[in-house]
């Protein structure tokens, strides 16, 4: 089966309706028919809470939509995966492509894998090397 690490941005577009929605949707879709397996990191869970709860804080959505969206998101997430023993690897590849631990994680984690890296941050995706395995959603 597919291997696919997706990140807080592409899952997100599960539940907001953006650029881009139409190709996550369709990711969820493959993975809940059991065509691919969608992983993340276990920090994914507190990314996406965060990222809801801005958008709760910018006026967007209402607290009890964002927690029903929390809810929605949650039950269809991505198999979790512990990083902590590829943390020192994730940090060393964060410094070298001047990206964040966070994003470097869900990277490594593509690389450990050997899962294809899925994003809607083409500005992340644009600081990757060409041989990286990674996609614009």
């Amino acid at each position: 089966m597919k291997k696919i690490v997706v990140d807080a941005s592409t899952t997100l577009k599960w539940v907001f309706v953006e650029d881009g929605s139409d190709r996550a949707q369709r990711l969820l879709k493959d993975y809940l028919e059991e065509r691919v397996l969608l992983v993340a990191p276990k920090f994914w869970c507190v990314e996406v809470a965060n990222a809801i709860k801005s958008a709760v804080q910018a006026r967007k959505i209402t607290q009890k939509k964002g927690r029903d969206l929390l809810i929605k998101i949650y039950k269809v997430k991505p198999k979790l995966a512990e990083t902590e023993e590829i943390m020192s690897l994730a940090f060393d590849t964060a410094c070298k492509l001047q990206i964040s631990v966070y994003d470097s994680l869900y990277l490594t984690l593509a690389t450990e894998i050997g899962a294809i890296f899925v994003t809607a941050d083409q500005k992340l995706l644009v600081k990757l090397p060409k041989k990286t395995n990674g996609s614009l959603l």
